[in-house]
């Protein structure tokens, strides 16, 4: 069952559904924690494998990519000393970064346990911990002085989550089949001529395929008539936008 209310609805719309408790199932990550709270009176969104809705398809799951990068950073040609701007980004992507900015100081903010794995040192509230600078490098310096990289492992991941959710997790981990959700994190940079065709391209395709994807959850188009719909954003040119993706791989792949 589908809310057909909520098809182009703000993040706010979507958020007083949940607030009156009246959503049974949302797609988010399997480790949220943060959408439970804002339920009046209470509430919990326990995970759910991919469940099978035709018969004889195996559903997939959707799984995000590592490599996510908040901040943009370049080094311009004003750059003094480019080994050294080298040499910075070379520590933001070091294990030790990572450990500073999830983990923070061992013997202050974590210890580790009988099994060497790292757990958090509770030394009091937020505040206390303000005011004695005990507490880890992203509320310091990631997303506002040095990037914020995903380079989090499962040890820090599954560290604030209840069990039937850390649980999920590694089940997921091994499910097959997945899609990736963002392919373009696994494609080069395109040049001026292939960013100009793809931008109008893809607004092409968007709005369509929009359009499309309402109409069918609405009831108005069947999907009987699927070969009519990817012939029309062909004609839109999805074969185009997908040949200069496949240059933009391949770019990627050559790259060492």
């Amino acid at each position: 069952m589908l809310d057909t209310s909520l098809i182009g609805a703000t993040g706010e719309q979507k958020q007083q559904k949940m607030t009156e408790n009246k959503v049974a199932s949302i797609s988010d990550y399997n480790l949220e924690t943060y959408l439970e709270p804002t339920i009046n009176g209470g509430g919990e969104f326990l995970p759910l494998m991919p469940l099978q809705a035709a018969d004889h398809i195996t559903p997939a799951a959707q799984l995000e990519p590592p490599f996510l990068v908040w901040q943009k950073y370049a080094i311009t040609k004003d750059c003094k000393d480019v080994a050294a701007a080298i040499r910075f980004f070379d520590m933001i992507y070091s294990d030790k970064y990572a450990d500073l900015l999830y983990w923070g100081i061992e013997g202050q903010t974590y210890k580790r346990d009988d099994n060497g794995a790292k757990v958090y040192i509770n030394n009091g509230s937020d505040e206390e911990l303000a005011k004695s600078g005990q507490v880890t490098g992203r509320p310091l310096f990631g997303d506002t002085i040095f990037p914020r990289v995903q380079f989090a492992n499962l040890e820090f991941e599954l560290s604030g989550v209840s069990k039937d959710k850390a649980d999920h997790e590694l089940n997921i981990l091994k499910y097959k089949p997945y899609f990736v959700n963002m392919n373009v994190n696994y494609l080069a940079i395109p040049d001026d001529q292939q960013l100009e065709t793809k931008t109008k391209i893809l607004t092409n395709l968007r709005t369509y395929s929009e359009e499309l994807a309402t109409k069918l959850a609405l009831g108005q188009k069947s999907l009987d008539n699927w070969d009519e719909y990817i012939s029309e954003l062909k004609k839109l040119g999805l074969d185009q936008l997908i040949e200069i993706d496949q240059q933009l791989l391949d770019r990627y792949n050559s790259i060492e």
